[in-house]
């Protein structure tokens, strides 16, 4: 059957559809030609005008439709059509109405979605009488006879309810938009959003409803055609539930029987569920008893192999449908290609695939296509059509597929290969599609099924999966075999010199490089390697290298072993990322075991939860984990957890683990920037718990002497001997508001356990006062991290741009504050006033303010 046959009668079942859902009949009467006699003037009733859905091709020059299958009166009247309206700006005006035949013609510049109001009228014998009707009339418009189907869909809601279905497919609907009008064959409104590729349905009554949906491509050169059904449920009931099924069938003359009891349930258990519509494009479907109540069965008699879709209606009686679709795979193990390979010299062109041959040989396609030839044929797009090809050859390239077209007088067409579509040609990576009836000529993309596919080999050249062995263990474990075929003229070579080479692979090694075909054609080439990974095989044919397989080596599972090792550490018991580990698969030629899932566990379960971060190793060995802290009831400072990761490699059956140990700590105290902001001016805050940050004129940061409550909050204790560590400061003192803000502030010492003193190298480094810098840049503070002592001309620069830092900048400034600079011969370090110039000197065990400087980020 051809598809505009196919889509003729989809157009019928639609108005079908829509009478089912209204509750209407359609039937027009036996006797027209006396029925306007019969007719009594005051009882005369309106046409029924219903919208169609008609499309043109311009390929095929089509022009006119017929509004005949859409209209109907109800006494057998005569109707003629007496007005057609555009109401599309961008779609051309009705160049011609013909009444009788209610049909008009158009004359399209393009492909588009038309909308038409029509109206009818009938015509009883007294034509005063007469009634009109009217209704929409939509019309799409393409380039070619075979419109874009896509796989029908379907949804279930109820009467007053909104609902959404998103029509974007990744393969074919790519490079296509959907169109803001949506047909609405039945009741309710419907638009589409051509930002989102999403319908929005508003339903009215309940019944079911068919809505039609067109996309377009960027430059509106093709279009694609998909429906919905929508089954409405009126109110206060629950609908049946419908879901989608899949069957798949080996294709004879007889019809099957399919029951859908596994596919149907309704939450009202008393309901009897009943199967009242099923409908197919392009197959016989019956209901299997129309008459029982209970029947959820129904007969399917494909005409021909490939994919169906069965529409399929269900009620329960009170008012509630259910809608779903039935995928059924038609397969014909006995139609094999009636066609073969077509010999071109050295090259070797492959027949394309019917859809059972894709099926049985595990190779992927987009979908097929009911031939002219009676075949259904395996249909590619691009990418898929390259991946099909790799154990044969290639593509061709378009001037390859040209000089096929006109290769022996057209032998493509007397060999009988299906031409119905065109061909994939690969141009440097780009694809284009060749007409091989049409001496080669290039044809636009437009079906998103795909296309046809003939892979070509220079040389007839080609992989004997059955004589290979394309995956192998490395380590010199196993050996990988390319057992490849040479044919000509589509008969098997003997004698001929076959060379393998694997370019820029110095660590495999082949048992023969260069092998003749035996009495079969076929040579094969051994290798092994150490290395995991893809190694590519080149064949030389005369010189050309005319095929390359990749074959892939494996590590070594029987001497895999694991290291665990931790990349994050000492995380707080809070910190929700928590502490990580990351196992590490190698064998003994430190191949990475790759796939492999690694299982983690702690003996502290109940205290930690452990994060896979994938399920297998990666290309490199590795899978990492995280663990997380989730005792809440612990006091502890910190806590170190062991974890462990395991495998059990299958070829030994003996498990290969680490260990490691991670720690959790204590959550740390924030410190805050008094005033929330550089410069803070506030004369009160600095007492608080807080820390004030100033700039001088050079935009050095520098920090006030801290308060006591900032050093509880933080955990330090005071410690004055010399000898100081820790988290310590030296002592506290009391500003009365004359010096600073109101409160208690720390001093501190340089001196500390095992510092240099003055007239040393790095004099004061790691004393009390430098600690606390350190501790500054531990926190982050401010969001830096170069927090250091200051120098005395530091300072001294801070002062001079406030003159008095108190007044400025609310600081502290009764003592000094410490510099790092040193007195020279002396054992002192110089300090200096925030109030009024007045540098000074004090010895290391002394106690004065501490302010610490940040130069950068």
């Amino acid at each position: 059957m051809e598809r505009r046959e196919m889509w003729r009668k989809s157009i019928a079942s639609l108005l079908l559809l829509v009478l089912f859902g209204c509750g209407g009949e359609g039937d027009k009467g036996d006797n027209a030609s006396t029925a306007t006699d019969n007719v009594l003037a005051d009882n005369v009733l309106a046409p029924l005008a219903s919208d169609a859905f008609n499309q043109l091709s311009m390929a095929d020059g089509q022009t006119q439709v017929s509004l005949k299958e859409s209209v109907v009166d109800p006494q057998g009247l005569p109707v003629t059509l007496e007005s057609v309206t555009v109401s599309h700006a961008d779609c051309p005006a009705p160049t011609s109405i013909n009444r009788e035949q209610l049909s008009f013609t158009v004359e399209a510049n393009g492909p588009d979605m038309c909308f038409y109001g029509y109206t009818v009228k009938n015509h009883p014998k007294e034509i005063e009488h007469a009634k009109s009707a009217s209704a929409q009339s939509n019309v799409m418009i393409n380039l070619t006879s075979d419109p874009a189907q896509l796989a029908p869909k379907s949804r279930t809601t109820n009467v007053d309810e909104t609902i959404t279905i998103e029509v974007r497919d990744p393969d074919l609907t790519a490079g296509y938009t959907l169109d803001r009008e949506v047909v609405v064959m039945g009741d309710g409104v419907a638009s589409g959003n051509s930002e989102t590729d999403v319908i929005t349905y508003e339903a009215n009554s309940q019944g079911v409803t068919r809505l039609v949906y067109t996309m377009t491509n960027a430059d509106g050169s093709a279009l694609l055609v998909g429906t919905v059904d929508v089954a409405v449920s009126g109110p206060g009931n629950h609908a049946p539930v419908a879901t989608d099924a899949s069957f798949r069938m080996e294709s004879d003359e007889s019809p099957k029987t399919f029951d859908l009891s596994a596919y149907v349930s309704d939450e009202d258990d008393g309901d009897d569920i009943q199967l009242i519509l099923v409908d197919a494009w392009n197959a016989q479907v019956d209901l299997a008893a129309p008459d029982d109540t209970s029947n959820l069965s129904f007969t399917f008699k494909p005409d021909h192999a490939g994919f169906h879709y069965v529409k399929y209606v269900v009620t329960d009686h009170k008012g509630g449908y259910g809608v779903a679709q039935v995928k059924i795979e038609v397969v014909d193990l006995s139609a094999g290609a009636t066609w073969g390979n077509i010999q071109m010299g050295l090259k070797l062109f492959f027949g394309p695939l019917t859809s059972s041959e894709a099926d049985l040989q595990g190779v992927t396609s987009t979908s097929s296509n009911f031939d002219s030839n009676d075949a259904d044929v395996a249909t590619f797009n691009f990418a898929r059509a390259e991946d099909s090809c790799q154990s044969k050859g290639r593509l061709p390239t378009s001037d390859e597929l040209k000089a096929l077209a006109q290769y022996n007088n057209g032998q493509v067409i007397s060999d009988g290969w299906p031409v119905d579509l065109a061909y994939w040609a690969n141009n440097n990576g780009t694809g284009e599609l060749i007409d091989l009836k049409n001496n080669g000529s290039v044809v636009p993309e437009t079906n998103p099924g795909g296309y046809y596919v003939s892979c070509m080999n220079e040389a007839g050249l080609v992989v004997v999966d059955a004589d290979s062995r394309l995956e192998a263990v490395a380590d010199d474990a196993e050996q990988a075999v390319v057992a490849v075929k040479l044919t000509r003229d589509d008969m098997p070579v003997e004698g001929q010199l076959l060379e393998a080479s694997a370019p820029n692979r110095t660590n495999v090694t082949f048992d023969d490089t260069t092998l003749y075909t035996n009495d079969k054609g076929v040579a094969k080439f051994a290798l092994n390697t150490w290395e995991a990974g893809q190694v590519p095989v080149n064949i030389k044919y005369d010189g050309e290298t005319l095929l390359t397989q990749n074959v892939t080596f494996v590590a070594d599972e029987a001497t895999a072993r694991l290291v665990l090792e931790v990349t994050k550490n000492n995380v707080s018991y809070d910190d929700s990322t928590g502490n990580e580990v990351e196992a590490t698969m190698l064998d003994d030629n430190n191949n990475p075991l790759v796939g492999r899932p690694v299982t983690f566990t702690s003996p502290e379960e109940q205290s930690v939860t452990i994060n896979k971060g994938s399920e297998v190793t990666d290309a490199t060995g590795k899978q990492n984990a995280s663990v997380v802290w989730k005792d809440s009831s612990t006091t502890d400072t910190s806590t170190t957890v062991t974890v462990t990761g395991s495998y059990t490699p299958q070829s030994t059956g003996t498990p290969i683990s680490d260990t490691a140990e991670i720690t959790f700590i204590s959550p740390q105290p924030t410190l805050k920037i008094c005033g929330e902001r550089i410069n803070d001016t506030n004369k009160r805050n600095a007492a608080g718990n807080c820390l004030k940050i100033a700039t001088d004129r050079n935009d050095l940061w520098f920090t006030s002497s801290p308060s006591v409550a900032v050093m509880d909050q933080l955990g330090y204790s005071i410690n004055d001997e010399s000898n100081n560590t820790g988290d310590t400061y030296a002592g506290s003192f009391y500003e009365d508001g004359q010096f600073g803000p109101r409160g208690y502030y720390a001093v501190f010492m340089q001196a500390g356990d095992g510092v240099s003193p003055p007239g040393s190298a790095n004099a004061g480094v790691n004393g009390q006062f430098d600690r606390w810098c350190q501790k500054l840049n531990d926190f982050g503070f401010g969001g830096r991290t170069t927090w250091e002592r200051p120098t005395l001309a530091e300072l001294v620069s801070l002062q001079d741009t406030y003159d008095n830092l108190l007044l400025r900048r609310g600081f502290p400034v009764r003592f000094n504050y410490w510099s790092s600079d040193v007195k020279v011969d002396s054992y002192d370090f110089y300090t200096a006033s925030l109030r009024y110039y007045s540098p000074s000197w004090s010895r290391p065990d002394s106690m004065n303010f501490g302010s610490c400087i940040s130069k950068r980020p």
